[in-house]
């Protein structure tokens, strides 16, 4: 056709061995059908085809001079067809290959249909590989695809065909096979006759995929799923890309391996790209800007690129709670995972299998790891049990003080759990030879970033934290031992260290034991107060004698608290004051003394100041070192007895004590012995504290060097002491609290006298 001709054909025209030329300028108007065989149309000028039909079965190519072609175009032939790119309304495809290229008058690349692409199980769509260009195919509305788009093809995706644009209606059916597939529609589309398969590539930025059990595709062997804020993104071989703007409805059908990825901006639930089958997914890639939460489990064979968070605990229920199960296996090799941004965490259950001996194996995050010793005691691939080992870890998450004591508010908000299992899936309760690398966020200068774990408190010190394993039995946190010192990485705000598992695994955090406190349990017996069978009387506190507030004479003033203490009440059982003393040696002058005024029961039990057994020494009231050190030499002293101590120093509890410390018990005491006062009720032998030392104006003075060493020690001095006080009750005989009273019944009588003269000579080595 040349000038400015037109045709408008309304019926049929086929045009055989003559090829179609029109000229710009010329016109084919065409609401019936045209039939080219064997020879090619080549339009320089504008055909009209909006309700007609263009049979093109030529073998040669097929040149446009427009963008956009109406109707219905067909291409039919069993040899090699080249298709411009245009965009079509309804564009079929019949016949063996079909080869896309660069529309040379209009330079377009990609192609569409604006209502309907459909194949036939004889096509085979491919491009051309020397265009640096790969094009893109869009369809508007529905496909129906029976053949196949870039099968088998070696040039990466191939053409990837996109569902795009919105449309309330819009299906992708058929039995085809796809090499690269995406959705780009907000409204979805649906399948309603599947069996078509996807080679390579799927990806859904926008919409739902709506497959069922009855309409489904197939991801073939070796597919990569890669998600992206919600889509699939199969890559490699083949894969499912997602943003979260998309979904799809079910699983697949996944027919061998697949690659999973996600990425873009945003959170992403996982749905049915991830296999249900623990052999399927190769590679995991976690990509996208805010991670994505897992509603299961997941098993990893190859590789786990982790780029963003991983959350593993999830509401899959929707009622309020997490749940805690789901766990990602990794069965890969050390080397197949890697934090490419290394602030990133697996948070909940993280678990590996194929674990090698003598190797640091990464866990939840860069700095968290585990290292089996070269011996061979603990991987079943050895001559140990363990086939498999989960790392457990709840960024940001607060020891409940009811749930895990006093001592939690001192932890990094940081939970960690580790178990293990064996090839049968039998839990192994502990490990012989294990260091575990630990982490944890720290933001050194802005303790109010919300990443931030490490415990405000002032005396948490961060170079004191160590790996600290919960004995729920027990009530208490025991450190690991062979910690390292932490260190801080201040680009990644992750503070690490290391420390050797002691053998049970179970619940760990990071901490330290802040010890308020010195817990202990002592018992003693007094001579003066003593009536038998391991008895004391309470006639002071019975008498109202003893004060409220000790006295401020030896011992209580060695106490500069003691001023500060005021009973209301004196408890009943009380025998009276004493005072306890730490210092660092039994018998040497020491810089280190320590003093806690408490009571005396008539059971022997030293009581604090409210009645319990345990006492408690506080570092604001005593300046005790409340860590306890190298532990303490404890001493007794009473103000008319002497004073004992202990043969060894003692490590006191930071907590509640349970071993009790023994005055009565001749192998305890250092020095000297104890006075035997009786028996108890099983015929054993009771001892006690001598009564008697009530004068303070001499020490002991050593008979061959005449120095004064500064025991106590009783003579004639207490003697005369208690005389002079005999003649003072006679003229006033009203009880009183005096230390002359050595048999501590409010008078003072020859009883007291005779106590103190028999007890001459004894010494106590304690220096004043």
């Amino acid at each position: 056709m040349k000038g400015n001709s037109v045709l408008d054909n309304k019926g049929k025209v086929n045009i055989n061995n003559r090829y179609v030329n029109v000229e710009n300028g010329s016109n084919i108007n065409n609401s019936g059908t045209i039939n080219i065989e064997k020879q090619y149309l080549n339009s320089d000028g504008i055909i009209n085809n909006e309700n007609g039909k263009l049979l093109l079965n030529n073998t040669t190519t097929t040149t446009f001079n427009q963008k956009e072609i109406k109707g219905y175009v067909e291409f039919n032939s069993a040899n090699r067809q080249y298709i411009p790119a245009i965009l079509f309304d309804t564009i079929v495809f019949k016949g063996n290959e079909k080869q896309f290229i660069v529309n040379s008058r209009t330079n377009e690349v990609d192609f569409g249909a604006t209502s309907l692409v459909k194949t036939d199980a004889t096509s085979n769509i491919t491009y051309d590989k020397l265009n640096p260009m790969i094009p893109k195919f869009y369809s508007h509305k529905s496909t129906e695809h029976d053949g196949k788009i870039n099968a088998n093809s070696a040039n990466s995706d191939g053409v990837p065909f996109i569902l795009s644009t919105d449309s309330t209606f819009a299906q992708i059916n058929g039995t085809g096979l796809f090499k690269s597939l995406e959705l780009d529609k907000a409204n979805g589309a649906t399948i309603t006759r599947g069996g078509w398969s996807v080679q390579n590539l799927l990806t859904l930025r926008n919409g739902v995929l709506y497959n069922s059990n009855d309409q489904n595709f197939t991801l073939e062997n070796g597919s990569t799923i890669n998600i992206v804020d919600g889509n699939f993104h199969m890559m490699d071989e083949s894969g499912i890309y997602r943003t979260p703007q998309s979904r799809l409805n079910m699983a697949p059908i996944f027919d061998g391996k697949v690659l999973v990825e996600y990425g873009g901006t945003g959170g992403i639930e996982i749905g049915g790209e991830i296999p249900l089958a623990n052999n399927v997914l190769t590679d995991l890639i976690v990509n996208n800007s805010e991670g994505v939460t897992f509603t299961r489990d997941a098993h990893v064979s190859d590789r786990l690129t982790v780029a963003s968070n991983i959350y593993m605990d999830s509401d899959s229920d929707g009622n309020g709670t997490k749940d805690k199960e789901n766990t990602l296996v990794f069965k890969g090799q050390n080397s197949g995972i890697d934090y490419t941004n290394q602030t990133a965490e697996i948070y909940g259950n993280f678990a590996r299998t194929n674990l090698v001996e003598g190797e640091s194996q990464t866990f939840n995050n860069a700095y968290t790891w585990v290292k089996f010793g070269n011996g061979g005691q603990d991987l079943s691939n050895n001559s140990g049990k363990i086939d498999t080992f989960q790392v457990r870890i709840e960024p940001n998450t607060a020891f409940d003080i009811i749930e895990y004591d006093e001592d939690s508010e001192f932890k990094v908000r940081r939970k960690i759990e580790l178990t293990a299992k064996d090839n049968s899936g039998n839990q192994i309760d502990s490990v012989n030879d294990v260091t575990f690398g630990y982490a944890w966020k720290h933001d050194k200068d802005n303790v109010n970033n919300p990443i931030h774990e490490t415990s405000t408190n002032p005396d948490v010190i961060f170079n004191e934290l160590v790996l600290q394993k919960w004995e729920k039995d027990d009530i208490d946190w025991v450190d690991q031992t062979d910690a390292t010192n932490p260190q801080l990485d201040n680009n990644t705000k992750f503070a690490y260290a290391s420390a050797k598992l002691n053998g049970r695994l179970g619940e760990f955090g990071i901490g330290m034991t802040i010890a308020k406190y010195l817990a202990l349990m002592a018992k003693a017996i007094l001579e003066g107060a003593y009536i038998g069978e391991g008895k004391m009387h309470t006639i002071l506190r019975d008498s109202l004698i003893i004060p409220n507030t000790p006295p401020g004479e030896y011992p209580f003033n060695l106490d500069s608290n003691s001023k500060n203490i005021y009973v209301e009440n004196i408890p009943e059982g009380v025998v009276d004051w004493i005072v306890l003393e730490f210092r660092d040696g039994p018998n040497i002058a020491s810089n280190n003394k320590f003093y806690k005024t408490c009571f005396l029961m008539s059971d022997g039990t030293i009581a604090d100041t409210n009645g319990s057994s345990q006492v408690l020494i506080f570092s604001e009231d005593t300046g005790i070192n409340v860590k306890g050190g190298d532990g303490y030499h404890l001493a007794l002293r009473h103000r008319n007895h002497l004073t004992v101590v202990t043969n060894d120093k003692f490590m006191f509890s930071t907590k509640e004590a349970t071993q009790i410390i023994d005055f009565s018990d001749p192998n305890v005491i250092f020095g000297f012995d104890l006075k035997v006062l009786g028996l108890d009720e099983e015929g054993n032998q009771v001892r006690g504290l001598y009564a008697g030392n009530v004068d303070r104006s001499r020490t002991y003075i050593d008979s061959l060097t005449g120095v004064a060493t500064g025991e106590q020690y009783i003579s004639n001095d207490d003697v005369d002491f208690i005389a002079k006080f005999l003649g003072d009750w006679d003229l006033n005989p009203k009880a009183m609290y005096r230390r002359s009273d050595t048999n501590m019944n409010g008078i003072i009588t020859g009883k007291d006298y005779n106590i103190s003269w028999n007890n001459r000579g004894k010494i106590s080595v304690v220096i004043e």
